[in-house]
């Protein structure tokens, strides 16, 4: 799992997931709206729900 800010200062978010995506094609991007470099910080609520939905996916991948 990679996420970005939507507006972080790394230039265009875009592109850096489609590069990360090009070195590792199963990774799970999400782009958080109206934050730069802090997502945990700026958008906790949205960050959790992100992180949330990540494990359960694993967990289901993992436990049959």
């Amino acid at each position: 799992l990679l996420m970005f800010g939507e507006v972080a200062p790394i230039g265009d978010v875009e592109r850096a997931v489609a590069r990360a995506h090009r070195h590792m094609p199963a990774v799970r991007t999400e782009i958080v709206p109206g934050c730069a470099h802090t997502p945990t910080i700026e958008r906790p609520d949205l960050t959790n729900r992100i992180l949330l939905d990540f494990i359960d996916g694993v967990d289901k991948v993992i436990t049959p």
